[in-house]
């Protein structure tokens, strides 16, 4: 199922990317070289996770400004993601009384 998650994720990132790249050709704000340099970099991930690719796109975003509005949409939805699997983690914990390891869960999650 992980996997599942990943291509999507790899997926959803594609369609907007390249709306991305397609907008900004069209009004000028990006050449066709750079266009390609971006494809070619972001086609060469070979990620093992979510948060390695989010973490590839982000530094690709470093460097070309124009796919910040797909670096920023996905980040965001990564946190959420992540932060909703945490306090699964914590309610679970919780829910067998396992106080501890709730706490624990959270503190590792970034939750404080």
């Amino acid at each position: 199922m992980q996997n599942t998650d990943l291509e999507d994720f790899t997926q959803r990132i594609e369609h907007m990317l390249l709306f991305q790249l397609t907008l900004n050709l069209k009004h000028g704000k990006l050449s066709v070289e750079d266009a390609q340099k971006i494809a070619k970099a972001y086609l060469s991930f070979k990620p093992n996770s979510k948060e390695e690719l989010l973490e590839s796109l982000i530094t690709l975003g470093r460097t070309y400004i124009v796919i910040e509005p797909v670096v920023a949409a996905f980040s965001k939805e990564y946190d959420k993601e992540f932060k909703e699997k945490v306090l699964s983690q914590m309610k679970n914990n919780l829910d067998q009384g396992n106080i501890d390891a709730a706490v624990q869960a959270g503190k590792q999650g970034g939750l404080q």
